[in-house]
């Protein structure tokens, strides 16, 4: 025999239960498992992006050749750091955002800039780019992707023309 207290028991753990099974899917499988809001396509790997050139110059912005489809509305930022033997670390680029879509539009590849390579780095061919790129999507919750460009080679400037 159930009373009106067993009742209200049962439908509270049955509450209970199923919010937290929603809250565990919005949280942790939602954009993160399943419908992720970046989808990479054309043989992108975001761990080895290929770069436009196999050389640059101090002074110059390296492109990335990517291709994604974004699948979902969102925004994001991307930081990057140029490792040389050392770090540079640079700053977290504003919050931008583009129509749902795959990119490129036509063709193989978009040219994404990554960040000036600065004037104080030495010749090296052991260089190259890590990210952390963070989407924010509906619900204010943040997806993380991590980037990491192929290694390219830097021709140091002369300082002393620079300093001219």
């Amino acid at each position: 025999m159930s009373t009106p207290h067993t009742k209200l028991f049962w439908l509270n753990l049955l509450v209970i239960i199923l919010g937290s099974i929603f809250l565990s899917w919005y949280y942790f499988v939602d954009g993160k498992i399943i419908n992720k809001p970046l989808e990479y396509i054309n043989g992108v790997d975001p761990l080895n992006l290929q770069l436009e050139k196999d050389i640059y110059r101090v002074g110059e912005t390296p492109e990335a050749l990517t291709a994604f489809c974004k699948t979902r509305p969102s925004s994001g930022t991307v930081e990057w750091t140029l490792i040389d033997g050392q770090r540079v670390l640079y700053g977290e680029h504003e919050r931008r955002s583009i129509p749902v879509g795959c990119y490129p539009e036509s063709g193989e590849y978009v040219r994404t800039e990554i960040e000036k390579i600065p004037v104080y780095i030495e010749n090296t061919c052991d260089a190259y780019f890590v990210g952390v790129g963070k989407v924010t999507i509906s619900g204010d919750r943040t997806v993380e992707y991590k980037y990491k460009t192929e290694k390219f080679c830097i021709e140091g400037a002369d300082l002393l023309k620079i300093v001219e």
